[in-house]
């Protein structure tokens, strides 16, 4: 399950940033916060994405919004939808056993975030599945999820405490960085925080004891996203050499074949076509294996050092981040003719790559293509 204050399902890096964790995490139910879009337009967005449910609360104005969807196959039902959550119960099938799930928003103001604890417990009084509350809870839970800014009075924090303890909740921790807000401000100004968690039921860490909770880039938001995992699977296959057509206007792979073409063969002239091929072919593969050789390659170097400019905190540079986002969008777009060109749909819209029926598609072809 994947959770995301995207602050907004329309800016070009949220959109790219939820593709590429869905294509490479393909999490089977998704909830965002914060669309700031209307229901059918959020809909479609999760739709492209290969989520055929949806459950839309729509936005208050310019703000606020939520979404909740999920896989064909997934068993959910939806029970309860407001403003600032969505209740809904998952049923593992191969565990036969069924969860409430609380994906939830709350009020930065804390008055009004008080009065939504009161009403989680409500809801989660008698429940005895196992249970989990996840999302972003605008509150901290000690004095170190904080650095920057005024320090958190100590009775804001009591009431999440207490909030946690009522409701017999566990936070399961996390991978990755630390703080999930940051107020993108540089120097004595920069703030951040873990304002985004996973809160869990003693009975739900016996049935998922090898849960995790992972901090993802936060490309396109302020927040980072929050990936859920209960069993993690990873399959790597050996697959067959194919030229790329993104690669016919990279100047690196011109110069290989300029050259290559240039060597003298001796033989007949299908032999020396089929030596040079070969030869170009295992020069191509030897240079896809250095950095910066194709872009999803490019996508982790450079959120790699986006992230490493972001943890110098009061040191970062600010123009030096925005160069590098400029970046990053576009080696994302450079992925997506890859993807596009894997589909061989001509009809495929740039943007439009993870579809249900491409991922059919592109799934299919790999599955013939391994050796």
């Amino acid at each position: 399950m994947m959770m995301w204050n995207c602050r907004g399902l329309g800016k070009p890096l949220t959109v790219h940033n939820i593709k590429e964790i869905n294509r490479s995490r393909s999490p089977e139910v998704l909830f965002l916060c914060e669309t700031k879009n209307s229901s059918s337009f959020v809909t479609g967005q999760c739709h492209k994405l290969g989520f055929t449910n949806v459950s839309c609360v729509e936005p208050q104005g310019l703000a606020g919004g939520l979404v909740l969807a999920w896989r064909e196959g997934v068993d959910i039902a939806v029970v309860k939808s407001v403003e600032f959550f969505i209740y809904f119960r998952w049923t593992n099938r191969r565990l036969q056993r069924e969860c409430g799930v609380i994906a939830v928003h709350l009020h930065s103001e804390e008055g009004l975030r008080n009065q939504q604890y009161g009403t989680i417990l409500n809801q989660l009084e008698g429940m005895e599945d196992p249970y989990m509350v996840i999302g972003d809870f605008n509150d901290i839970m000690a004095h170190d999820e904080k650095d920057g800014g005024r320090m958190k009075l100590v009775a804001s924090i009591e009431n999440f405490n207490n909030f946690i303890n009522a409701a017999g909740l566990i936070d399961l921790g996390y991978e990755g960085s630390k703080f999930t807000w940051c107020n993108k401000q540089f120097g004595g100004n920069l703030i951040r925080e873990r304002l985004d968690r996973c809160l869990v039921s003693m009975n739900l860490l016996e049935l998922y004891s090898g849960a995790a909770i992972f901090h993802l880039n936060d490309q396109g938001s302020d927040h980072r996203p929050l990936l859920f995992e209960s069993e993690v699977e990873q399959r790597r296959f050996k697959r067959r050499f194919r030229f790329q057509e993104r690669w016919c206007d990279n100047e690196v792979v011109g110069q290989i074949v300029k050259d290559t073409w240039k060597e003298s063969i001796e033989g007949s002239p299908m032999f020396r076509l089929y030596t040079k091929l070969k030869i170009v072919r295992h020069r191509l593969v030897e240079w896809q294996q250095q950095p910066g050789s194709n872009s999803l390659r490019q996508i982790q170097q450079l959120k790699q050092k986006i992230e490493e400019e972001k943890s110098k905190a009061q040191q970062a540079d600010n123009f030096c981040i925005k160069v590098l986002e400029e970046e990053l969008t576009e080696a994302y777009l450079s992925e997506e003719r890859y993807w596009k060109e894997k589909a061989r749909e001509q009809w495929l819209k740039y943007g439009d790559q993870n579809t249900k029926y491409f991922h059919s598609r592109a799934q299919m072809r790999n599955k013939h293509n391994r050796i």
